[in-house]
């Protein structure tokens, strides 16, 4: 069975700032009725899933003001215009981890927040990690940088201590690639 697809009619900006963009879409519907649809047009970002030599993954507090917390991420950011997401992920992680990788390797991607944005994030496994030179963060961000096992990554999501989405989808689909990275060295060793 296939479902209808909505008829795009007609679309607004109803506002723009650095980031994305408000916009207000008309659609006709399935059962012929006009919708109304109100969206974030964004152009998407990376998730990067940093491995070290010691087998720990990288991540980062940050305070997220919207929640007035600390939080727990991977280091992400939005892919700019004329950016591959390559590009953006090879700038994030130098700007959020302070690494470089040898290896950079697009392991899935997900819909941010479908019913909201039309964003979508790229998933990133970096190894062979170098750290990177002079490479600052965004003068709003500030982090904290640590790394956790994949079984502690698995019990803070458990217990609520992460509690990112971001973070969260990614580390369901970079899990079985790093599992499968430390099973081979493991193997090696």
């Amino acid at each position: 069975m296939s479902l209808y697809h909505w008829k795009k009619l007609s679309s607004e900006v109803k506002a723009e700032n650095p980031w994305w963009t408000y916009r207000i879409d008309h659609f006709l519907g399935p059962k012929g009725q006009e919708i109304t649809y109100h969206y974030m047009d964004d152009p998407g970002a990376v998730v990067i899933v940093g491995l070290t030599a010691q087998g720990k993954i990288l991540l980062n507090k940050e305070y997220r003001p919207l929640f007035d917390e600390e939080q727990i991420e991977f280091p992400c950011g939005r892919i700019d215009e004329g950016q591959s997401p390559i590009q953006a992920a090879r700038v994030e992680f130098g700007q959020e981890a302070g690494f470089t990788a040898h290896v950079f390797k697009e392991v899935g991607k997900f819909a941010i927040s479908n019913g909201r944005s039309n964003a979508r994030a790229h998933v990133f496994l970096a190894s062979d990690l170098v750290e990177a030179n002079e490479i600052q963060p965004d003068v709003t961000e500030e982090f904290e940088h640590f790394e956790m096992s994949p079984q502690e990554i698995d019990a803070s999501i458990a217990s609520g201590a992460i509690i990112d989405g971001i973070t969260i989808s990614a580390w369901t689909i970079a899990k079985p690639h790093i599992l499968a990275l430390l099973d081979q060295e493991n193997h090696r060793g």
